[in-house]
């Protein structure tokens, strides 16, 4: 019986493990993007739909105010308002679970949740010249390695395996995560660098 807690441990982990986004052929996958003014955007299908979505690791949930007359049905979806989003006034919106999100050919997300923007002045579309849907960053490369191309403009989701054979080609830099953020540590050898 002493067994029993290390499977359910096993069990556990593995349910935990499934979270977020997978590569579903346990497979890279290759996303093309757009850069404008350095800014990257990619597709994204969001229940079958696809659409263009802002890439930013700062930004923790996927956010979504335009669908620019395209229709998506999103799943169990109730009320709510946002405040802090470049304001003090609240605004309305909706948060929708369980959405099916998929980016590239085998990576995707069964059970994603999308907060949904009501307020039409929170588009900037206009500001950047093609239609953007929506805002997705954290979830994006929370589970797996990242590798991005600005000279070929792709974005390579990479398996363990993968990066194992990257690795030797790239130098580390320390970060850290806070708030679901990634933070590159300034040293004092990199103000060394700059001041000379």
């Amino acid at each position: 019986m002493k067994w029993v807690p290390f499977l359910l441990l096993f069990i556990s982990l593995n349910l935990f493990s499934q979270e977020g986004f997978q590569l579903t052929e346990n497979k890279k996958t290759v996303v093309p993007f757009r850069l404008i003014n350095n800014i990257i955007f990619i597709p994204v299908f969001v229940n079958g739909v696809e659409l263009t979505f802002l890439l930013d690791s700062g930004v923790s949930e996927t956010l979504l105010f335009s669908l620019d007359d395209k229709q998506v049905d999103f799943n169990h979806v109730e009320k709510m308002k946002f405040s802090g989003l470049g304001g003090s006034v609240e605004i309305e919106g909706l948060k929708a679970v369980k959405n099916h999100i998929s980016i590239g050919k085998n990576f995707t997300d069964s059970s994603h949740t999308i907060f949904i923007i009501l307020n039409e002045d929170f588009n900037f579309s206009s500001h950047v010249g093609i239609p953007v849907n929506g805002i997705i960053g954290y979830h994006f490369f929370r589970n797996h390695p990242v590798k991005i191309d600005y000279v070929s403009h792709k974005i390579t989701v990479l398996t363990e395996k993968n990066l194992s054979r990257e690795k030797k080609n790239y130098a580390k830099e320390p970060i850290t995560i806070e708030l679901n953020k990634p933070c590159l540590l300034y040293t004092s050898d990199a103000a060394d660098e700059e001041d000379s």
